[in-house]
């Protein structure tokens, strides 16, 4: 930006997309004014189309080093002398068909103005089922409890419909059933619910039953009636899409207990079963769930043909924030690739880390994996790497 009028390089590029879906455009402005410059754009007038506009801002990854992730949402331009930031673009367009436009950008006095062509081919909605996803958006998590709502459109709005239930929370049908109840608040009835065990842990086995031997008689007993008061609450509040999610990542060690367990589940309870499978021998426990999730490191030369639950993929983000953006973006095509009907990733929101905007503090980079930030106002910020996993 000078004091011509500028107009953006990125003219001849033209954007396909599915109507009343998101399609991104990313700039890199530069103000090469002596004088801070700030832009307005006249994207209100726009009839064809809607926007959002975010600016990219840096924040510390592992290695103490500055990398633009978060995605603060602003309503121009506003740049300092000599300052370069990107930003980015978030469109989505109501009909079908091509489209030419433009988004204008100028300053109160009209010396400096910056122009987008906007070029798009737009097609109709593909008759293909969406894939579903899940990325364990636990509600009472510090980073989303307190903005819950947000958090809950800015999951729908990304493609998330599968919401694992922690046992904690599970566990309070039984003493504190109002909590239990309020949890679900605001998550879309259709959504399919994960009720997540964890019986890899000794402790947990005892949620239904704390003196019978798991498995057991008894023990059955106790937890057929602990799923029927889960069950019968959840159908009240219009959830009808509910799986048992007994084992995280299913250990060898469990594998016969799990096979039990999921046999009884779904052939004696006609209950459906979740699993996730991160270890590549246990590929064959897909066979005994409705639903199994496939971590990525087990692809590799293996064929799921065999398998009759339906599949999943999902990926560990480890260091997340120096991850690439592509990297969650590859997810949705892997899963094509491998003929899988969902995807997701761990975390939407788990971190040690302070995602207070804007300075992030380094505190434990490997348990880094939210893709999102609380800004200035407490609310949540948005990142290149969740933009870039949008379904």
């Amino acid at each position: 930006l000078g004091k011509e009028s500028f107009s953006s390089s990125l003219s001849g590029d033209k954007m396909v997309g599915i109507v009343d879906e998101y399609c991104y455009k990313l700039l890199l402005i530069a103000n090469n004014n002596k004088h801070k410059v700030v832009l307005r754009s006249d994207v209100q007038k726009q009839s064809e189309f809607s926007v959002r506009f975010y600016k990219g801002v840096s924040v510390s990854n592992t290695r103490y080093k500055d990398v633009i992730d978060a995605l603060e949402p602003v309503n121009g331009v506003e740049l300092a002398p000599g300052e370069a930031a990107y930003f980015l673009l978030k469109l989505k367009f109501n009909k079908v068909g091509p489209f030419a436009g433009n988004i204008n950008f100028s300053n109160t006095s009209r010396d400096v103005s910056l122009n987008i062509p906007i070029l798009a081919k737009i097609i109709p909605r593909p008759k293909a089922n969406a894939l579903n996803a899940t990325n364990w958006p636990y509600f009472d998590l510090p980073q989303i409890r307190d903005v819950k709502k947000d958090a809950i459109n800015d999951l729908e709005d990304h493609g998330i419909n599968t919401y694992p239930v922690a046992r904690n929370i599970l566990a309070k049908i039984k003493n504190d059933r109002r909590s239990f109840i309020s949890y679900f608040a605001g998550i879309d009835k259709s959504s399919r619910v994960l009720l997540f065990f964890g019986f890899n842990k000794d402790d947990a086995k005892k949620i239904a039953d704390s003196k019978s031997k798991y498995l057991s008689n008894e023990w059955k007993k106790s937890f057929r009636t602990y799923l029927e008061n889960i069950y019968n609450t959840l159908n009240t509040l219009g959830y009808k899409n509910i799986y048992i999610y007994p084992y995280d990542e299913i250990a060898s060690k469990d594998f016969d207990e799990f096979k039990s367990l999921t046999t009884w589940l779904r052939k004696e309870l006609n209950y459906r079963c979740y699993a996730t499978v991160l270890h590549e021998n246990m590929i064959g426990a897909g066979n005994f769930v409705d639903i199994v999730q496939y971590n990525t490191m087990v692809l590799k030369g293996n064929k799921f043909g065999n398998i009759s639950g339906e599949k999943w993929l999902y990926e560990i983000f480890w260091y997340s924030r120096d991850i690439s953006p592509l990297e969650y973006r590859l997810l949705a095509w892997k899963a094509y690739l491998f003929g899988f009907t969902g995807v997701g990733f761990w975390n939407y929101s788990k971190t040690t880390l302070s995602q207070n905007f804007p300075s992030s503090t380094y505190l434990n980079g490997r348990q880094d994996h939210s893709v999102v930030y609380n800004g200035r106002n407490g609310n949540l910020l948005s990142s290149f790497r969740w933009e870039s996993f949008y379904l």
